[in-house]
Order: structure tokens, then sequence, then C-alpha cells
């Protein structure tokens, strides 16, 4: 039957051996990169989206699965908004205590602020190292662009649009 179709194919299969003028054309436009360079103001294509209890992180032309870990879900708001400075109270917020609830911290009380500062910061670093191990590429950016403290940023060095 095999044989049938691609000598008889229906009206509604194309064949792929014949050129295709669009396709064609669109190649003959297409800037040819070498591998690992891109123009200093190319985007690069990124991806992080959560799936259950794994996330899909793509960056460049990589895809890696990675476990949920809160430094993730910390990364994910950060990439979200590059340039923003969150306070770490802001970003501790979107993860949950040990009873599943929301953490509640003090931003007035400079203790509690400060054992905040130093949760955000480890997880942040535990990830990008993660990241770093399963996609150098990944990782170099994340440890250069990404920023903790008191005030948590993420600054990349050219434009880079994450999709969910």
């Amino acid at each position: 039957m095999g044989a049938v179709l691609a000598h008889n194919p229906p009206k509604h299969v194309r064949r792929f051996d014949r050129p295709c003028s669009i396709a064609t054309d669109a190649v003959a436009h297409i800037q040819q990169v070498p591998r690992g360079k891109l123009p200093d103001d190319a985007e690069i294509g990124a991806v992080l989206r959560r799936q259950d209890h794994f996330w899909t992180v793509v960056y460049g032309d990589r895809t890696v699965l990675v476990r949920d870990a809160l430094g993730l879900r910390y990364l994910e708001l950060l990439l979200r908004h590059p340039g923003r400075k969150f306070h770490v109270t802001e970003v501790a917020a979107i993860g949950r205590g040990p009873d599943g609830a929301p953490q509640r911290v003090d931003a007035r009380d400079s203790a509690d602020v400060d054992r905040v500062r130093k949760a955000v910061g480890n997880a942040l670093r535990r990830t990008i190292t993660q990241l770093m191990e399963l996609h150098s590429p990944l990782g170099l950016h994340l440890r250069n662009a990404v920023h903790t403290g008191t005030q948590c940023e993420y600054l990349p060095d050219r434009p880079i649009r994450w999709n969910r």
C-alpha cells in the first residue's frame, strides 16, 4: 500500500520530494549563523514550561527536562520579568511552606528578611548549578544574568523572550 501512495498520493497529501517555491524562498532569506554564534541583536529561542512535576527548559538549540524544584519556580518569576527588581520577600511568596501554605514573611523584620534572602539565594544557586551540569550554555547565561540579594533580578546581556 505504501508503494501505491508514493506513486499516486491522494490530493490532500503533498509529496515532499518536489521543491516547494515558498519553502525555498523562505530558506533563501535565513541568515546562516555558525553553531554557537549569534548576532548581538538576535533573540535566542527559550522556553521554561512546567508540566506536572517536571520543567521543560529550552535554550538555543537544546532542550532539557528537570524535576520541579523551588529554585525553578523562583527562576520562572525572574525570567518572565527581565530587568525588574523583586524584593526577596516577593520571590519567596511564590514558594510553599512545609504545610503547603504560601510563605509569609515580615518585610520589617530584618532577621526574617535575612533568612529568606539566604534561602532564596541558595535555591536559585542550586537550580542554576543543576542547569549548568545539564546545559552549560544555559547555566553560564543564568549565572551571569541572575542577581540575588535583598533585591533579585534577571538582567540578560541580550534580548531573550522566555515562552511558556
